[in-house]
């Protein structure tokens, strides 16, 4: 248990003073090296743990699966693929659509014990221009006594990033590398 908590602080900020309220998803399509410099982790719950879909704006693909069981090695179970930077736009193009930034900002903390997946589940997308990062997370279930759930526009920009991980890896066998920190 004490792993999957330092990893999920790893992946959470542990304050806000490091991220802002939102990124200029406009510019970063405007401009080639900012493009570049883009970095968005899409975190999901799976069956078995999470995955973190990690797109840059190059086109790089990377996904990592983080089983619920404690493991013995600092390496995770990671895939790398690439897709056209043409698509990575067409991500930042919904989110500016979807007005992601609009969303409410919302923090979820647990301290002891992680709650079971049938209770609650964490849904989040973080975006890093390389020198800042701002994101949003949600939750589907009961947190604090009262119901979460994720709006429809965070919901449509998450179908995308699901369609595209089913796309870019359909049942394709990973191989263990280092956790990524975002």
């Amino acid at each position: 248990m004490r792993t999957l908590l330092a990893i999920l602080f790893c992946i959470i900020p542990p304050s806000t003073d490091s991220y802002i309220h939102q990124l200029d998803l406009q510019a970063i399509m405007r401009d080639n090296q900012g493009l570049q410099k883009l970095r968005i982790m899409y975190d999901s719950p799976t069956e078995h743990g999470f995955h973190l879909l990690f797109v840059s704006g190059d086109g790089t693909l990377i996904l990592q699966a983080y089983p619920r069981r404690m493991m013995a090695r600092n390496d995770v179970p990671t895939c790398k693929e690439r897709i056209s930077p043409d698509k990575v736009k067409e991500i930042l193009g919904l989110m500016i659509e979807r007005r992601f930034w609009a969303l409410p900002e919302k923090q979820f903390i647990f301290f002891d014990n992680w709650p079971n997946p049938s209770e609650f589940e964490l849904h989040e997308i973080f975006v890093s221009n390389g020198s800042e990062k701002a994101g949003r997370s949600f939750g589907i279930g009961t947190y604090g006594g009262k119901p979460e759930s994720i709006p429809a526009d965070f919901a449509i920009i998450e179908r995308q990033f699901k369609n595209l991980e089913q796309a870019a890896f359909p049942g394709k066998p990973c191989h263990l590398a280092p956790a990524i920190k975002f």
